[in-house]
């Protein structure tokens, strides 16, 4: 199951949009995947990095794009 399908309720509906043609696009990388961590780099308005860390009960989401910064979730993430 991908990522984006088991947390789509964290993202809005313009930012799936976007998402889903950054996948459409293929613009994310893989960088590193283990049962624990996905490190990715998204080709966007420039050069972002991402990642999904499994932490004890949760996860951690981390983008350096200034959406996720200010609002949480993003287009790089979902894509993922």
């Amino acid at each position: 199951m991908k990522f984006s399908e088991v947390f789509r309720s964290e993202f809005s509906p313009d930012v799936r949009a976007q998402g889903e043609i950054y996948v459409r696009d293929a613009l994310v990388e893989i960088d590193v995947f283990t049962p624990s961590a996905v490190h990715a780099s998204c080709e966007g308005s420039q050069l972002y990095f991402l990642s999904i860390l499994k932490e004890n009960d949760g996860y951690f989401l981390s983008c350096d794009c200034p959406y996720f910064e200010a609002h949480g979730p993003c287009r790089h993430l979902y894509a993922l």
